[in-house]
């Protein structure tokens, strides 16, 4: 396949615990680890930018804001994933 390799991957580090109770959307506590842990296996790559999902929503956004500021992606310039 061709796929365009993201300039940046923001990865929000959130535990399930805390995922699953902000969102109760019926995924699976079983499902929400599984993706934590394929998750935890990309943070040390080098594009990866790590936010503390822990956090409140609205300091997540205004941390995810000032990477994509940082990097100039803001203009149209990068591909964020």
């Amino acid at each position: 396949k061709n796929v365009k390799k993201p300039d940046v991957f923001i990865l929000i580090d959130i535990t399930p615990e805390i995922g699953w109770d902000r969102k109760r959307d019926g995924t699976s506590m079983t499902h929400l680890r599984k993706l934590y842990v394929s998750y935890d296996s990309i943070k040390s790559e080098k594009s990866v930018y790590v936010i503390d999902g822990s956090m409140s929503p609205e300091l997540v956004r205004d941390e995810i804001i000032n990477i994509i500021k940082e990097l100039n992606l803001s203009s149209g310039g990068g591909y964020v994933v």
